[in-house]
């Protein structure tokens, strides 16, 4: 017996920005789902797909929310979804000291400089990480915590205004700590990551103690 055939178009769409979406799912009635990937120019598309009706679902690149789904009904001349559009996060920064959890409010990018997640408003009034980044537009890559001068370097500041630094030539113990920039979004003149380090005590007050600052995550902060 001769199977009737199923008629088959093509759906598409646009992504915008365009590097704001990595996936886009197309989802039929019966569950089955296909991807497809957004090209350099946004435009993603499902040719041969069979008429219906389908639930478009998206996966946000890093800093980006993720936009609601839709659904498009594929016809035989072929249907454009249109453009879904992701919005940035704000920026956003997080990490534990010795264990404790503290959500940074106020986020600083010094140009040259370094960056500053803190709780307060000024940076000696409340628990404050300070990260060194030697380089006008940062790059994606993993950069260890414990140069002695120059470079990338970190330094925690309590709410009693002791310091610890995790290149603290006097450390009572090895230095550790490493930043991992995962993403760096040039049209927006932001990045994301990570980081963690091991501060030794470097002002009066501190010398011979230590701090841990582990699970740092930050997010679109601006260049």
């Amino acid at each position: 017996m001769v199977q009737p055939q199923v008629q088959r178009a093509t759906l598409s769409g646009q992504i915008s920005p365009i590097s704001s979406i990595t996936t886009v799912t197309a989802t039929d009635a019966s569950g089955i789902a296909v991807t497809a990937t957004p090209s350099s120019t946004g435009a993603y598309s499902f040719p041969g797909l069979a008429l219906g009706v389908y639930n478009l679902t998206f996966t946000p690149a890093t800093g980006y929310a993720i936009p609601a789904s839709r659904y498009a009904t594929l016809t035989a001349t072929g249907t454009t979804a249109g453009v879904t559009t992701a919005t940035l996060l704000p920026a956003s920064a997080s990490f534990k000291v010795d264990g404790t959890p503290v959500t940074a409010t106020h986020i600083y990018p010094h140009l040259y400089a370094y960056i500053t997640f803190t709780v307060s408003p000024g940076a000696l009034s409340g628990p404050t990480v300070f990260i060194n980044i030697p380089a006008i537009i940062p790059t994606v890559g993993t950069y260890p915590l414990t140069y002695p001068n120059i470079g990338c370097k970190a330094w925690f500041e309590g709410a009693d205004n002791k310091t610890y630094s995790s290149n603290n030539l006097y450390a009572t113990g090895p230095l550790s700590g490493t930043l991992t920039i995962t993403a760096v979004n040039i049209p927006a003149n932001c990045f994301s990551g990570t980081f963690n380090f091991v501060g030794y005590g470097s002002n009066t007050g501190s010398l011979g103690y230590s701090v841990n600052i582990t699970n740092g995550v930050f997010t679109n902060v601006p260049f």
